[in-house]
């Protein structure tokens, strides 16, 4: 039906107008259906070496996709460089992860990640780290324990931090997602990394293990789905950088920032005694032979490049509160791990597991060795597990040791560790529920 107007030819105005309706419907079924899966939950954790960096950029979606691609560069706008990964799945989630490889030191990148026909993200960004060795003054947040129940007032004051961190750091025990019923396992991880994700999109969040990241449910594996044992959750949702520092598994590893090397353990398996490994109610791992890379990373650690040497486990070594299950387990881990730490002059110790905050002079053998922090002898010993859970804070215990400098039972909180110079480093505790300073520390340590 064409009729001829002025020699040309033309569509009826009611042709016409079914023509673009066809069209703009078209467009929005594309729309709808074709990119009904974008990304959620947008995560970034450290990747690389500080001589080459990267990024790694994961994220989640309910249905599988063709590919896996982050579109990323230098200017808004202008992503014209494209990194392609991988996704897997353990239940109901794909899980994708896509590593940026050779980037800049200390440069602002831009990003966007998702697939073509399942749809986009939004478009953020990161600065990459840095070359190690002499560095100006950086920053990491620090918290432990934190979950989803009690946890609002910590990421509120931890979302203020992004852009002056240079990254978060989680001691283990994330989403207590093991104290829900299983039906519900997989939307609190989710409902976790969607509390976060307003920093996580930015910053990246490096992790480690802890008991509550073990299985379904707090108090072993028995009735669990077998895909909900053994770390699965933890292994398929954080992606770290476990591979570039000789790790078999993402249960443990480490890096190099600034003038700092971190070591991130698991001290739930494939140590002496694991209070979750083979045989326990757990029956979690073995993940590899974890003893002998912590021996072999502590010692190749260059102190002229990076002098401070950070250790961090979810469990602690030294902790007021002792009660626990294992049974003494606190006197478990010392022994083994204590003289490891002391033989290799590490720095500090981090540690959560307990809902408070405690702050230890330096000791060593339940003994304690100075009542400053000039020059320690020993590792500095903190616990830093308040940031908010489900099981609440531990109370306050009636006894206390010599060695106890400080404690915090009355609120919620998180630490920020400035690293000033070779020489000297400041520890920064804070309450959640108005941002105050609760305790603050500045090491000084003498470098040969």
């Amino acid at each position: 039906y064409q009729r001829r107007v002025h020699g040309t030819t033309a569509l009826e105005p009611s042709l016409w107008l079914n023509k673009m309706l066809f069209w703009l419907t078209l467009s929005l079924v594309v729309l709808c259906f074709g990119q009904d899966d974008p990304p959620k939950v947008v995560h970034l954790a450290i990747a690389g070496s500080p001589e080459t960096p990267g990024m790694a950029v994961s994220w989640i979606t309910m249905k599988p996709t063709q590919t896996s691609i982050v579109r990323y560069g230098l200017e808004s706008g202008k992503l014209n460089q494209v990194a392609s990964g991988y996704n897997r799945t353990y239940l109901s989630r794909w899980n994708h992860d896509v590593v940026l490889a050779n980037l800049l030191p200390s440069t602002t990148y831009f990003y966007v990640c998702g697939d073509a026909s399942s749809g986009w993200s939004k478009e953020f960004n990161f600065v990459t780290r840095p070359k190690s060795g002499p560095y100006k003054p950086f920053s990491v947040a620090i918290f432990g324990d934190m979950g989803v129940s009690s946890s609002n007032n910590t990421i509120k004051q931890l979302e203020k931090l992004t852009g002056s961190v240079d990254f978060f750091y989680s001691l283990g025990d994330h989403a207590y997602a093991d104290r829900r019923t299983e039906s519900d396992y997989e939307d609190v991880y989710d409902q976790f990394q969607t509390m976060l994700e307003n920093i996580t999109r930015y910053s990246p969040l490096m992790v480690m293990p802890g008991n509550h990241d073990a299985s379904c449910k707090y108090y072993g594996s028995l009735g669990c789905n077998p895909v909900h044992d053994n770390f699965t959750a933890y292994l398929y949702r954080f992606r770290m950088p476990h591979a570039e520092s000789r790790s078999p598994s993402g249960m443990w590893w480490s890096m190099n920032y600034g003038n700092v090397h971190f070591v991130s353990m698991n001290t739930e398996t494939d140590i002496p005694d694991p209070p979750e490994g083979p045989g326990t109610l757990w029956n979690a791992g073995p993940f590899g032979d974890q003893v002998s890379w912590l021996h072999n990373d502590l010692s190749k650690v260059n102190r002229t490049e990076t002098p401070w040497l950070i250790v961090a486990g979810h469990r602690p070594i030294y902790s007021t509160i002792s009660l626990d299950w294992p049974l003494n387990y606190q006197v478990t881990l010392r022994k083994f791990l204590e003289p490891i730490l002391n033989y290799y002059k590490v720095d500090f110790y981090l540690q959560a597991h307990v809902h408070a905050y405690e702050r230890m002079f330096p000791v060593f053998n339940s003994t304690k060795q100075q009542s400053n922090y000039n020059n320690p002898s020993t590792p500095v010993y903190v616990t830093n597990g308040a940031s908010g859970n489900i099981e609440g804070l531990d109370k306050l215990p009636a006894t206390t040791a010599d060695w106890v400098a400080t404690r915090v039972f009355d609120d919620q909180g998180y630490a920020v560790m400035t690293f000033h110079n070779d020489t000297h480093a400041t520890w920064n505790y804070y309450g959640s529920s108005n941002n105050a300073l609760r305790d603050s520390i500045t090491v000084y340590k003498k470098r040969n």
